[in-house]
């Protein structure tokens, strides 16, 4: 008689099953915080070179606001820049608009100037001269007036007249008293300013008008030198300037304690070029 062979049917034990369900359960914990602290690095890197881009943006430009400072406009008489709580205000003359006052002293509110181009309205509200700067060849303390950009008639448009012949002219909203030797400059006056952690410009100081520059920016600091370093805040005595920009990432990191934002500073020393 043949031995009939004996078939066994493999399979698992309860135990053997156990083990492996345990081990799939480490497996996924493992992998599930291999996912969120990969996530969460690529998350903060992600935020810290958004930081590292607004910090660099805002210094770069304010150095280049403050080379800029004065430039085409009276260095006496005038405060170019004024740094006040909270505010830097800067005026600027970015057309370069001049002009040379030739005519016998009268009280004036349509100015005769060379070229109307020069204070003509731009795409751009940061390109747009609103206001004159009268520097007197007198002594008389430099003053603004505004362009009177609602003046449309007898040919002119926005308180600019072309005319053919090269002699435009130009409309104030108040008249003033010119005399031979006087100049008058195209002006402006902006105004930088933190709103919570953002960087805002107001174009000629209109919150209206106001427009983002830098976000998640959390501090600025500005100290002006005389010539011989020695801190100021008079325009005429300021060599240069010592700029501070710190920065935040976005949100906060809830691995290291609050408030919990990655955050860096940059320095910068600017010499100003209109003041050398």
């Amino acid at each position: 008689m043949g031995q009939k062979e004996k078939k066994y049917q493999a399979g698992f034990s309860l135990v053997e099953a156990c083990i492996a369900a345990a081990l799939s359960l480490l497996v996924g914990i493992i992998a599930h915080r291999f996912y969120r602290d990969s996530f969460h690095t690529y998350s903060q890197q992600e935020q810290i070179e958004e930081r590292n881009q607004n910090a660099n943006f805002t210094v770069n430009k304010l150095v280049e606001l403050m080379q800029q400072a004065g430039s085409g406009l009276p260095d006496s008489g005038w405060a170019t820049l004024v740094c006040s709580p909270g505010v830097l205000t800067l005026g600027s003359n970015p057309t370069g608009a001049q002009q040379f006052i030739g005519n016998n002293p009268v009280l004036m509110k349509f100015i005769k100037i060379d070229d109307a181009t020069r204070y003509k309205s731009s795409s751009s509200p940061m390109l747009t001269p609103t206001h004159v700067l009268v520097d007197y060849a007198v002594a008389k303390v430099t003053e603004k007036f505004q362009i009177d950009t609602n003046f449309n008639s007898l040919g002119f448009s926005k308180g600019l007249k072309f005319n053919v012949n090269g002699a435009d002219s130009l409309c104030l909203v108040t008249a003033v008293n010119l005399d031979v030797g006087d100049v008058v400059y195209g002006y402006r006056e902006d105004q930088y300013l933190l709103v919570g952690d953002t960087l805002m410009v107001r174009p000629n100081g209109s919150a209206a008008r106001q427009m983002v520059l830098a976000e998640n920016i959390d501090s600025l600091g500005f100290t002006f030198r005389d010539k011989n370093g020695n801190a100021t805040t008079a325009w005429n005595a300021m060599r240069s300037v010592s700029i501070s920009v710190r920065a935040k990432t976005a949100k906060p990191d809830p691995r290291i304690p609050k408030p919990g934002f990655h955050k860096i500073t940059l320095p910068m020393n600017v010499i100003l070029r209109n003041k050398v």
